[in-house]
């Protein structure tokens, strides 16, 4: 710690940081970024998981917003209900004054300009003073390949957005087999691409499409590789981005063009905050100071000019059905009689199980009821259950693998509770056998190789190239990341107050998930191997920091895309270390 510090965190793990630290630092600002998240509505993933990242960030605003600490709030192109609105929600504004906050409108302001172009059936358009499009065919397909050809030709890129995953795949396949790309040279970054080759699987989508100088960007992408796209499309390298809403998300892109292929985010219609966001892609502030937006046969459009739904904040708003996690941060005025009713019931249940309110303030987001339903089930546990988990306890302290039924009774206990279909899914489905959960089987197989080995795994069971990849990087990425890590961590903290009342022994010295939590969440157990892994790297560079006693074997191993990339993260970590003020 210096005089002076700047920590930057997601709002799940700065829940995650009060739960544990909290006393220990007292923070004289908060800078709150994409604030218009606590509103679900304005969350704009192509598929809005499991229903509680909005909790989470009103839960980080919530803990940010106090009397001693000076806030800024913000968010792009959010919209505001006016009280002259037909169906006006003060449930913002409320928000606003009872914390003091004043707001600042600059929704009317562009820093940098923008041209929309509502390309359908016509055989010419202008775009701008310097920018004509024409066309020969009419077709969607061969209108986009006509586009990206007059693009290319005055030597410029552009972003192409996609409603899904699977059709930002699509269309790299449909722009490969044009030719359009045959001559490009990817002479400047043949060592990404020959890393990427040698470390997944060289028919993958992803890597035909970078030969052709076409970047693929979504939430299945492995975090380096994102990023190593972005940057070889700002150097120019690559020609086209293909993007699904993941580029709205911290990404800054150089270029000038935006094509829209759809009006959707996944299977629902984009709102008009998605689509300005979105069109924001087009132009970058001291690159081009005028973005063309280009749509190609949908109606974004008609959502560009709909009429807005303003921002809401359900914890202002008496009306506004709220999750169990809502009620304890809600003031009593917002709260109907059946929510008062429901957390005197709360309560009482917890009083009787005499369950402290540090177990519940961790992990924030899953609802106290949740908690005292697992803390209940490990109760009825017989003698060999708790055996069970025990031993599994010492699989992976030790082996850091797991033992079938011991994580088969936590998975077990936690079924009922779980809301995300997807985790649902693989924690029900049991096979023809019915012996063990398909989860089990993904954990252990991702424990013992990795990525790479729960890709060989799936191929195995007969998935084409492209599906394994994907399935695997949402498993990894999303489902154990994630989803996994908080129901785990919630159980392993009941099972942990459950020992410490059956035995009188501090819970920090119950032995029990910890290690899997870890490994699951960071791949990485030294501080050295969570700062490479939150940096994004292969995950070779993350084994060399997590293996001393066989580092200098793993860096000679290294191909020249991973030296690269491991001189940069050496580089930070050995600032950090000193203490250096450039970190």
């Amino acid at each position: 710690m210096d005089d002076k510090n700047l920590f930057i965190y997601t709002p799940e793990r700065y829940l995650s940081f009060i739960e544990k630290r909290e006393g220990e630092i007292d923070f004289n600002f908060a800078f709150v970024d994409e604030v218009y998240k606590i509103d679900n509505d304005y969350i704009i993933d192509e598929e809005v998981r499991e229903n509680q990242r909005d909790v989470a960030y009103r839960l980080a605003v919530f803990y940010s917003l106090k009397k001693d600490v000076d806030t800024l709030l913000a968010g792009p192109y959010i919209e505001f209900s006016k009280p002259n609105d037909e169906v006006y929600n003060r449930s913002f504004d409320r928000f606003l004054e009872k914390n003091k906050i004043v707001l600042i409108d600059y929704n009317n302001y562009e820093i940098v300009n923008k041209t929309y172009s509502d390309v359908k059936g016509k055989k010419s358009y202008v775009l701008d003073y310097n920018f004509d499009l024409t066309f020969e065919k009419s077709s969607k397909n061969d209108r986009l390949i006509e586009i990206l050809n007059q693009i290319f030709d005055i030597n410029e890129n552009t972003v192409i957005y996609c409603y899904s995953r699977s059709s930002v795949e699509a269309y790299a396949k449909t722009i490969i087999n044009s030719g359009l790309l045959n001559n490009h040279s990817n002479e400047g970054y043949d060592e990404f691409i020959n890393h990427i080759s040698e470390n997944f699987n060289q028919e993958w989508i992803l890597i035909n499409a970078l030969r052709k100088g076409i970047g693929i960007h979504h939430g299945l992408v492995p975090k380096y590789i994102q990023k190593e796209t972005v940057s070889l499309f700002n150097q120019g390298l690559l020609k086209v981005l293909l993007s699904t809403t993941t580029i709205t998300e911290g990404v800054n892109t150089s270029a000038k063009n935006l094509i829209v292929l759809h009006n959707q985010k996944g299977n629902k219609p984009l709102k008009k905050f998605d689509a300005k966001n979105i069109a924001g892609r087009a132009g970058r502030f001291l690159h081009h100071y005028n973005g063309r937006v280009i749509i190609l046969k949908n109606d974004f459009m008609k959502i560009i000019h709909s009429e807005s739904e303003g921002i809401k904040h359900k914890n202002y708003d008496i009306n506004s059905p709220k999750d169990e996690v809502d009620l304890f941060y809600t003031d009593e005025e917002y709260l109907t009689e059946h929510d008062k009713t429901k957390i005197m019931d709360i309560n009482q249940l917890q009083q009787d199980r005499n369950i402290p309110d540090e177990v519940f303030n961790l992990y924030k987001v899953i609802g106290r009821k949740d908690k005292i339903e697992i803390y209940d089930k490990i109760a009825l546990l017989g003698k060999a259950e708790l055996e069970a988990i025990k031993r599994l306890i010492r699989y992976i302290n030790f082996r850091m693998d797991i033992d079938y039924d011991g994580f088969q009774i936590i998975l077990d206990i936690l079924e009922s509770l779980v809301k995300n279909q997807k985790l649902k899914f693989l924690i029900e489905y049991k096979g023809q056998n019915g012996g063990y959960s398909t989860l089990t089987h993904l954990v252990h197989f991702y424990l013992q190789g990795g990525f790479r080995g729960s890709v060989n795994f799936k191929l195995g069971k007969g998935l084409p190239v492209d599906k394994a990849i994907s399935e695997t990087s949402e498993f990894v990425y999303s489902t154990l990341k994630y989803q996994v890590v908080k129901y785990l961590g919630v159980f392993n903290i009941m099972y942990k107050f459950f020992i410490f009342q059956k035995t009188g022994q501090p819970i920090d010295e119950v032995s029990g998930l910890d290690r899997l939590l870890t490994k699951l969440e960071y791949n990485a157990f030294t501080e050295k191997g969570r700062i490479a892994s939150d940096f994004g790297v292969p995950s070779s560079i993350i084994d060399y920091y997590e293996n001393e006693e066989r580092s200098n074997e793993i860096k000679n191993s290294f191909d020249n895309y991973e030296s690269s990339i491991f001189k940069k993260v050496e580089r930070i970590i050995t600032e950090q270390n000193t203490g250096s003020n450039n970190v």
